[in-house]
């Protein structure tokens, strides 16, 4: 039975997949449907079934809960900076205005109701920053936290002692959270949405795969794909094991059979359907 043939059998449980990332345009469906079908052609046909049960359970995160997240985070600053945010200034974590908390720009201003003067479009080190009492960075998600902590030792070791830096983030697992506040500097880290070990796809208390055989049997699958196609980080970036899909692009912390292809960073040379594609910035 060819693999086409065998995800007949699995048709509803797709559709279920489909319905539960809201997918109701019917050209945004079917082009959908067509990739996973692709992503299933990545693997072995005895491996489909298992590879169903992950496609079943990654998150994708809708647009109208990252805006509520946006909202939660702009009124904690609001709250921080008692409403007076003329001497603040925000950026995405990340030396260019391209990194990832960059899509979130525009709608944390628009939260804020402030404007273009508040988010400076340039390269962090050539922000003017006379005047300027404090810098918030931005970010989608803190996976194990070095990524934030380097970046803050590198970057804001330079930056004036007198501004505050405040770090923002839509998600962050609990072990890098507690990281990035006690190595990296930050005045204050704030995440939207705290992860425990549970969001990890193969933790022992992985709320995705509760059965332990099945667990360490999708696991060795996953560690065996992403050994050849992100060699250092098999489970997404340092062993986040992440499910999450937002909508602009997918986080490296997710497990790379997800999102490898040509325009990510997965290793070159290996032919790789993606069921959500990932663009490296």
């Amino acid at each position: 039975m060819s693999i086409n043939e065998d995800l007949k059998k699995h048709d509803h449980r797709i559709e279920a997949v489909l319905d539960t990332w809201g997918l109701s345009d019917q050209i945004v469906r079917g082009r959908k449907r067509v990739e996973i079908q692709e992503w299933f052609g990545n693997f072995e046909p005895s491996e489909v079934d298992d590879v169903l049960l992950i496609l079943e359970k990654i998150d994708v995160v809708s647009q109208e809960e990252i805006n509520g997240m946006l909202k939660t985070l702009s009124e904690e600053l609001r709250k921080i900076f008692k409403g007076d945010l003329s001497d603040v200034k925000a950026y995405p974590l990340g030396e260019y205005p391209s990194s990832s908390g960059g899509n979130f720009l525009y709608s944390l201003c628009k939260n804020l109701g402030i404007g273009k003067s508040f988010t400076p479009y340039k390269p962090l080190s050539e922000i003017d920053l006379s005047g300027v009492k404090a810098l918030v960075f931005i970010d989608d998600i803190i996976g194990y936290g070095s990524q934030a902590t380097r970046f803050a030792k590198d970057k804001l070791a330079k930056i004036n002692k007198n501004i505050d830096k405040y770090y923002i983030t839509l998600f962050a697992l609990e072990e890098g959270l507690e990281r990035v506040k006690t190595d990296a500097g930050f005045t204050s880290v704030i995440p939207a949405k705290t992860l425990s070990d549970e969001y990890k796809a193969f933790s022992s208390r992985s709320h995705y795969f509760t059965d332990p055989d099945v667990r360490e049997r999708l696991k060795k699958i996953c560690t065996k794909y992403g050994e050849r196609l992100y060699p250092k980080h098999p489970l997404g970036y340092e062993d986040s094991q992440s499910l999450l899909i937002f909508p602009h692009n997918v986080p490296n912390n997710t497990l790379p059979i997800i999102w490898a292809g040509p325009e990510s960073e997965s290793e070159g040379g290996i032919v790789w359907k993606p069921v959500w594609k990932r663009i490296k910035i």
